[in-house]
């Protein structure tokens, strides 16, 4: 397990981070982050507080995430789920 509050040495020593997307219980896209190590190792992301995987809840989320540990960076990669057979972009059922 990697805790939040040793991000920030992870990353000094040349590891990165991987936002993993699942479908959560309300049927919404989240995403569990991950600290990979240089040599490739992965480790989950957990809360301090409570030592339960770090969730991220929105893509917005995601995002500044990401950029509180890479203000530097100019891109970001991020994993999405394929769309279900008649799934609109937003979720809806697609209109015939």
């Amino acid at each position: 397990m990697l805790f939040g509050n040793a991000i920030r040495p992870f990353v000094r020593r040349g590891g990165t981070l991987r936002y993993q997307p699942f479908v959560a219980k309300d049927g919404r896209i989240h995403w569990q982050v991950f600290g990979i190590a240089p040599n490739g190792h992965e480790l989950p992301v957990c809360v301090v507080r409570t030592g339960e995987a770090r969730i991220l809840k929105t893509i917005g989320a995601v995002l500044n995430f990401h950029q509180d540990y890479f203000p530097l960076a100019t891109e970001l990669c991020v994993g999405i789920l394929p769309l279900e057979e008649g799934q609109g972009l937003r979720g809806d059922d697609v209109e015939d």
